[in-house]
């Protein structure tokens, strides 16, 4: 990994690919992320997500898991992306109505 010491060493990307590969062989120098200012919390851009608990029983959990390896992803991921898979499948266009299959 190569160091670098000051921000004049940092490139203007043409693309997010062009930077992704920059950012795979070079980091900053501790001695740079030392001189840079402290963001307030204030003005960090506030999370587009909310953390919400839900319970499962095993056999759902057991499904969840099973997809979730199946797809290479965390058991979260997998959640929202069925979730958002309902959201534009069952009511596309903001309908609230849905024909739920009965428990």
């Amino acid at each position: 990994m190569t160091l670098i010491q000051s921000m004049n060493e940092i490139p203007v990307f043409a693309s997010e690919e062009e930077e992704h590969r920059f950012w795979q062989t070079y980091e900053l120098a501790e001695e740079l992320w030392e001189t840079l200012p402290t963001i307030p919390k204030e003005e960090l851009p506030q999370p587009r997500t909310k953390p919400v608990p839900v319970r499962f029983d095993e056999d759902v959990l057991r499904r969840v898991k099973a997809l979730a390896a199946k797809r290479h992803t965390g058991r979260t991921s997998t959640l929202r992306m069925v979730v958002r898979y309902l959201k534009y499948q069952c009511a596309p266009g903001g309908r609230t109505e849905c024909n739920w299959p009965r428990s």
